[in-house]
């Protein structure tokens, strides 16, 4: 059982209790594969980690090799994002390779004018490569510098949707098992002091969870300003000895 907001283990999980869940976890030296807990050396395991180790290299050394189109990268993020739907499996291997191409996805996006909103798939591989082994009682988690490289991908990610958003577009959001995102332009004559939510999950939405915000203060009339709020699970820290109480929020306003 697990708590929803921070995905750190918990004792005791009431069913009328919207703060937590239950998480299937395998014991030591087992896998979820296909549904059921299966050995992590079985030949079903290793074949499907080895095939997918080397389609993730494989696409990994084609966009490397090639000029970037905006046809290519959205190719290449819907790549990255078929490959990697099952999160069971991405070993610290597969993680890495993930996160390399996913900051290939979105920093060709922005050499090559792609929006923001085609490559948005990328978000859930990013996720899978922060949630390493999540079916094992081992739970290895990313190191601190894979963990700060995860949280500057995703603020290059925002930093691209908010390049091409405008004032009163509809709210850009984005929740995932580590992290959950909001991306907003407001424009500072009009809303100078205004509210920004952090989504919540189908289950804390479904509970009436009461839900986590930030009141926001503008200089007047400093134009149009893009808002973007990140939250990040506190479990990818706890491996780290980082001793927070609750999941750590990043603010980011910039002018545009």
């Amino acid at each position: 059982m697990i708590d929803v907001a921070t995905r750190v283990p918990v004792d005791v999980c009431m069913t009328d209790d919207s703060t937590c869940t239950a998480e299937c976890v395998c014991g030591t030296g087992y896998v979820l594969f296909e549904g059921k807990c299966t050995e992590e050396s079985s030949d079903a395991v290793t074949n499907n980690i080895a095939a997918r180790t080397n389609l993730l290299t494989n696409i990994l050394d084609v966009a490397e090799s090639e000029d970037a189109t905006e046809e290519s990268v959205i190719a290449l993020s819907d790549t990255l994002t078929s490959a990697t739907q099952r999160n069971d499996l991405v070993t610290p291997e597969v993680a890495n390779l993930v996160l390399g191409t996913a900051e290939m996805v979105i920093e060709s996006a922005s050499a090559t004018g792609t929006s923001a909103e085609t490559i948005a798939g990328v978000l859930g591989a990013i996720d899978s490569a922060s949630t390493i082994d999540a079916s094992s009682d081992r739970r290895r988690r990313l190191t601190a510098s894979s963990q700060n490289n995860t949280n500057q991908l995703l603020q290059s990610f925002a930093q691209l949707m908010g390049d091409g958003m405008v004032d009163g577009q509809d709210a850009f959001e984005a929740v995932q098992d580590t992290f959950k995102m909001t991306l907003s332009v407001v424009n500072s004559e009009s809303d100078n002091a205004f509210v920004v939510n952090v989504p919540q999950t189908s289950q804390q939405a479904a509970f009436d969870t009461p839900q986590t915000s930030l009141n926001i203060s503008l200089v007047k009339n400093t134009g149009s300003v893009a808002t973007s709020i990140i939250e990040t699970s506190v479990a990818q820290y706890l491996d780290e000895g980082v001793d927070f109480t609750s999941n750590p929020i990043g603010l980011s306003l910039t002018a545009t």
